[in-house]
């Protein structure tokens, strides 16, 4: 009997072998290991096959791209969205991924966030806008934009009409930045239609909705360039989100889990303006401030979640030394009031061709009067409130004591990426708090060493500063509080590209008014030797800056 035995050769015939990534069509089809010779491979001749080649590079990824665009892939873009929440957590985390540094202008292809039939059909495309651009640019960082997305998907779903209006204006504005000629009558137009709309709304049933809407309206004014740099509606739209949710907390009602997440927005804008104008916050800490949130990265506030109630008492110092300050100003201008009275009644009829040069005598005491008391270190033994008896003094010292042993508190809930952003923004916003502090009690020019400590402080704000643009972009008052102690043309240089990296990455118009108001206000007076305390020339300029 004889035994036939197969050859090597006739074995990697029948034998499929490893799998290799370069072989030719006909090899890998067989699942046989191809030995890639051009233009034919040999494995092909040695089975006896007539090979086909190789595939050309990028085949696969058409093919790929033939299926993503077949007639099924279509029907499942155009399914509608459930209206569950576990849903819309899912639907939202298409938008995700995206580039960080700079927005993309790609049309999106996942699935759409918006549910079928809820708006015009020509109205899609700009609120899609609204989804792809808005919260990537204006949360800390691109982890918390699926949260954001759901929250306002599900406040969408209660009213698509009333939130679709301001959605789309808001779309709408990034359609001009982008393009720069489109027409802001379309985004005007859904704007005060969303105006006219909250002043009929409820806040015991629709406060979640009327937040939202509020909210948008305030991006609105972040984000239009056109609007004149003393225009702003933020601080009215603050003072009209205080009172609805005043009015529903006295109803005894009790702020929804979603309603506290969209608040906690316009609560920090509210911070920075309170900061900014020295005066108490309109929407108190404890009202949005919950245990939840205590112990979680927050999408705008990162890690100083729990520095806010330091900065809330720190905005009440302020306004109580401004209201000190004006009572002194009030009783100065009094008495040269009654100077220069004494000095129109002593003068002679013969004299009466100085009368000009007496009152105008008497007003440059009255500037100087003003000047000296603006620049002048405030007596620190003053009392703030007779009933406690706390000095200014006393108090700013345990302030300043709590906010240096403030530290952030980390979670593990989040990347280390995500960390290091909100390391950065609270580092940051706790230097400039100190900041703050001493220019409240030693006002900028008041003493060479007061300028001089100031100084040193704003270089420590803008260490925690030397990172890249997309890692700051909510780190905009910190920049500014350091920038008005600059002297140097090196140092305003630096803060000038901190101010530009933070545009670019969020284009809002509040970048652009706060480096001018740097520039144009606040370095020019001191270069040119007037009084540069941008804490007076904010007064003197309201709306100017708001560093939001």
């Amino acid at each position: 009997m004889t035994t036939t035995s197969n050859s090597p050769a006739s074995a990697l015939d029948f034998y499929p072998r490893k799998r290799s990534r370069g072989g030719c069509i006909d090899c890998k089809k067989a699942k046989v290991k191809c030995d890639e010779l051009r233009p034919t491979c040999g494995t092909c001749v040695r089975r006896g096959h007539v090979c086909q080649g190789y595939r050309l590079p990028g085949a696969r990824r058409s093919s790929k791209t033939a299926e993503a665009s077949s007639p099924a892939a279509t029907a499942i873009a155009a399914s509608p969205v459930p209206s569950t929440a576990t849903s819309l957590v899912v639907a939202s985390s298409a938008f995700s991924s995206r580039r960080h540094s700079e927005p993309s202008l790609v049309p999106c292809t996942s699935l759409s966030p918006i549910p079928r039939g809820t708006v015009p059909e020509a109205d899609e495309p700009t609120i899609q806008r609204y989804f792809d651009r808005h919260p990537l640019e204006f949360v800390i960082e691109s982890d918390f934009v699926d949260e954001m997305n759901a929250h306002t998907l599900l406040v969408f779903q209660q009213d698509p009409q009333a939130i679709a209006d301001t959605l789309y204006a808001v779309g709408q504005l990034y359609f001009d930045h982008a393009d720069g000629h489109s027409p802001l009558v379309p985004a005007l137009n859904r704007r005060a239609r969303t105006l006219a709309r909250l002043r009929k709304m409820q806040t015991d049933n629709e406060l979640e909705q009327m937040i939202v809407m509020i909210l948008g309206l305030s991006a609105m004014d972040l984000l239009d360039p056109r609007a004149h740099r003393d225009e702003s509606s933020i601080p009215l739209l603050l003072s009209y989100c205080a009172s609805i949710v005043s009015q529903h907390l006295h109803a005894g009602i009790a702020l929804s889990s979603v309603a506290r997440y969209f608040l906690r927005a316009l609560a920090r804008q509210d911070i920075v303006c309170s900061l900014v104008s020295m005066r108490r916050p309109q929407i108190p800490v404890a009202v949005w401030l919950d245990e939840a949130c205590l112990q979680a990265a927050d999408r705008v506030m990162g890690f100083t979640v729990t520095l806010m109630p330091l900065l809330e008492e720190l905005c009440a110092l302020a306004e109580d030394i401004r209201e000190h300050r004006t009572t002194l100003l009030e009783d100065a201008l009094l008495e040269d009031t009654l100077l220069e009275d004494t000095l129109l009644e002593d003068t002679s009829l013969e004299d009466t061709m100085f009368e000009d040069t007496t009152i105008a005598t008497a007003t440059d005491t009255t500037i100087a009067t003003a000047t000296h008391i603006n620049t002048t270190s405030i007596d620190l033994e003053t009392p703030l409130v007779a009933s406690t008896g706390l000095t200014i003094a006393a108090t700013a010292a345990d302030l300043a004591l709590r906010i240096r042993a403030w530290q952030p508190v980390a979670t593990y809930e989040v990347s280390v990426r995500v960390s290091r952003r909100c390391l950065l923004q609270a580092y940051a916003s706790r230097a400039a708090a100190l900041l703050y502090l001493h220019r409240l009690l030693h006002p900028a020019g008041s003493s060479a060493e007061a300028d001089r400590i100031a100084l040193g402080m704003a270089c420590e704000v803008l260490a925690h500063l030397s990172a890249p643009a997309d890692e700051l972009r909510l780190s905009l008052w910190p920049a500014f509080v350091a920038a008005c102690e600059l002297v140097a043309a090196d140092d305003r240089a630096t803060v000038l590209d901190i101010f530009d990296g933070i545009y670019r990455v969020r284009f809002t118009a509040t970048a652009l008014r706060t480096r001018a108001f740097c520039v144009d206000r606040v370095w020019h007076a001191r270069d040119t030797g007037q009084p540069w305390n941008w804490m007076d020339l904010v007064q003197q300029y309201p709306g100017e800056c708001l560093p939001i």
